[in-house]
């Protein structure tokens, strides 16, 4: 089984914010970090849906990217 991991700027709603993406990820929720560090949905995003973000986010730049097995 391979798993891939990812380092993602990305904006959303004209803002720019940090995804860790990980396949095994729990929550991917905890992901999406904003530039200080905070995770999103516990301060400004708390009240949008996740569904809705992850559906109208663009991706800026891709910081690393792996596969491992």
């Amino acid at each position: 089984m391979v798993h891939m991991y990812q380092i993602r700027i990305f904006e959303f709603e004209y803002n720019g914010y940090i995804l860790l993406e990980n396949m095994e990820s729990s929550s991917p929720r905890s992901t999406i970090f904003e530039c200080q560090g905070d995770g999103e949905f516990e301060t400004t995003l708390k009240d949008v849906h996740y569904n809705n973000f992850i559906k109208n986010i663009r991706t800026s730049k891709v910081l690393k990217s792996k596969n491992w097995p």
